[in-house]
């Protein structure tokens, strides 16, 4: 019985000595174009991901910046060697659709400026069309609705 006891103890701790648990992150900030706030511009998409290293990677959260700017995503899974997550934003600010992606350490934008930022995205974009309002007090918050461009 003592046997089975030691056993059972150790096959539970063997998944924590190699790591694998449940891990979260979490990112949050303010996101301005061009040093101002987001009013006029297209809606802020952030998804934030998790890399697993294969080609392929999980959807932690995803969500709009509000009209000021503010987000916050959190999100985690199971791992066996920790998480690998990544930032995946999707804005308009200069005019031009654009996905800035970040990994690593640097995973989280905090507060970034976000003009001319990330890479051109193709014809069948991911910038939602829809506005932000140009009243403040209108419309803080988008409604947390998938893009469908």
């Amino acid at each position: 019985m003592v046997g089975y006891s030691i056993l059972c103890s150790l096959l539970l701790l063997l998944p924590q000595s190699f790591g694998f648990g449940y891990q979260e992150t979490e990112i949050y900030g303010k996101l301005t174009c061009g040093g101002k706030d987001l009013r006029g511009q297209n809606w802020v998409k952030i998804f934030l991901r998790e890399d697993d290293g294969d080609g392929r990677s999980d959807l932690l959260d995803e969500g709009y910046a509000t009209v000021n700017g503010t987000y916050h995503l959190k999100g985690g899974q199971f791992e066996w060697n920790g998480i690998e997550p990544y930032t995946v934003i999707a804005h308009s600010c200069g005019g031009k659709c654009r996905i800035l992606t970040l990994h690593g350490p640097n995973h989280n934008p905090g507060n970034m400026d976000l003009l001319n930022k990330g890479d051109e995205a193709p014809a069948n974009n991911a910038c939602h069309e829809q506005k932000y309002s140009q009243d403040i007090t209108e419309m803080v918050t988008p409604p947390w609705v998938p893009c469908n461009n």
